[in-house]
């Protein structure tokens, strides 16, 4: 029969094989006797070792981010299979990002990695280093530099969703999650409502005068837009329910049936049907 120290982790039993074996005979209640009766020393020694790991990862508050299943690999190896500490934060999330094709969504990310830089060595940080209290710790500097409410949460976010990513492929333990605990702040964006009379200006703003104006004190540039283009495409997404400026970029022939408009939004795939108006 093999030998092995058993323990209790995280409401589960596991078992570390002491690499050790005897014949059920010598065995009793714990204790080896006769021809095997040598071996308790190596045991006894064995539980020393293991007490001493165990103590360890706990006061250095890495205990939590085991699961049984990676203790009793850790445990076993004499502490040698660790978290992955290789697993470094700042080259896994430039890798993740190369999957979009949103530049916006890049932009988002690479403003978090800049803050998170100011922050702390970003090249030597490892996702077994971001802890609760390291996110807590984070959100303070953010707060102390003065980012808004909702830029943190993009950034804590983004955080979040590489870290998900991680487990997701199975490059940390899900205990490891230091989300868990943690509620992302959001504040509600203040509407910015323009009035009636500002929107009859608009429509009724005369382009053409505007840009022989400008023309006349720019003639000695060619880089003169044309503003009326800029104000149709403004009151083509009002007269269209304020769809969003990508969407409206990106509309095609095909996208109108029987007088309206069917496309899938950009950036969540969700359909929009829209009656098409006289107007518009």
């Amino acid at each position: 029969m093999k030998l092995c120290l058993n323990k209790y982790f995280k409401g589960e039993q596991i078992f570390i094989n002491l690499k050790l074996s005897t014949l059920e005979k010598n065995f009793d209640n714990g204790i080896l006797k006769g021809s095997d009766k040598h071996l308790n020393v190596i045991i006894a020694a064995k539980k020393v070792q293991v007490d001493g790991l165990l103590q360890t990862l706990e006061l250095s508050n890495e205990l939590y981010k085991f699961s049984p299943k990676s203790l009793k690999e850790y445990l076993e190896t004499g502490g040698e299979t660790r978290i992955n500490k290789e697993l470094l934060f700042n080259a896994y999330v430039k890798h993740y990002i190369e999957k979009y094709d949103s530049v916006s969504t890049k932009q988002t990310f690479y403003g978090m990695l800049r803050k998170v830089a100011a922050f702390t060595d970003i090249d030597t940080l490892s996702f077994a280093d971001i802890s609760l209290a390291w996110i807590k710790d984070f959100e303070i500097f953010m707060l102390k530099g003065g980012l808004s409410v909702n830029t943190r949460g993009i950034y804590l976010r983004n955080i979040r969703t590489v870290y998900n990513d991680v487990i997701d492929r199975s490059l940390l333990p899900q205990d490891a999650y230091p989300f868990r605990r943690f509620k992302i702040k959001k504040a509600e964006t203040q509407h910015r409502n323009i009035s009636i009379d500002d929107m009859r200006y608009i429509v009724n703003f005369d382009c053409e005068k505007f840009n022989a104006e400008r023309l006349q004190q720019n003639k000695h540039t060619s880089n003169v837009g044309n503003i009326e283009k800029y104000r149709d495409l403004f009151m083509l997404s009002f007269y269209l329910c304020g769809l969003n400026m990508k969407d409206l970029l990106f509309l095609k022939a095909e996208d109108i049936h029987n007088g309206t408009l069917n496309i899938l939004r950009e950036k969540t795939g969700i359909p929009i049907i829209l009656r098409i108006e006289p107007e518009a």
